[in-house]
């Protein structure tokens, strides 16, 4: 149970609960909706000291995932259900939302079975288009050209994909920009 105040967002094709303010996500329509992630603050420091090893920043384990990013947060991913974070610096909010929807939404999705792809996903008739490569290759550079022309962006730095009952890819919407379904990936 949440005692705190909490925020509520749909994404990566799920109903969460957050105790932060996560301006890059789309509010949830549907307050009575069960969440399927739930994002907390949680003193993890004492955790933190008991599992990891010295110049080590990860510590992986099965259903489990705890990384310590230095002066911003220590973070725990677990099961696919939950991210519990503790905010090393209270004036570092933007960068621990960057590895909240970046590095933790990914191996959250890898929990959950569903791939996550480096890049951003583009809506052109009906069907996702993937700008997959390295960082800095002009993935985001593409993408905004894209949206200069009126197409709509699905996803940016995460395409989550899995496969359907077809077995079929498809992309789960990070933001829902009027589009529940998944969208075909071809």
């Amino acid at each position: 149970m949440i005692t705190k105040s909490a925020f509520r967002y749909y994404a990566f094709g799920c109903h969460v609960y957050s105790e932060f303010m996560l301006p890059e996500l789309c509010k949830e329509e549907k307050v009575e909706a069960i969440p399927e992630l739930v994002i907390k603050e949680k003193d993890l420091r004492e955790y933190w000291n008991a599992k990891a090893k010295a110049n080590n920043y990860f510590v992986i384990e099965r259903d489990m995932v705890l990384f310590h990013v230095p002066n911003i947060a220590i973070f725990l991913i677990e099961k696919g259900e939950s991210i519990s974070i503790t905010l090393l610096s209270a004036n570092k909010m933007d960068e621990m939302r960057l590895y909240l929807l970046g590095t933790c939404m990914g191996i959250l999705l890898m929990q959950k079975r569903i791939l996550p792809l480096h890049g951003s996903g583009i809506v052109i008739e009906g069907k996702v288009y993937a700008i997959v490569g390295d960082c800095g290759a002009g993935k985001s550079t593409l993408a905004r050209a894209f949206l200069q022309k009126g197409y709509k962006l699905i996803s940016d730095d995460i395409i989550p994909v899995q496969l359907n009952k077809g077995g079929n890819p498809i992309v789960i919407p990070i933001k829902s920009y009027g589009l529940r379904v998944c969208m075909s990936l071809k």
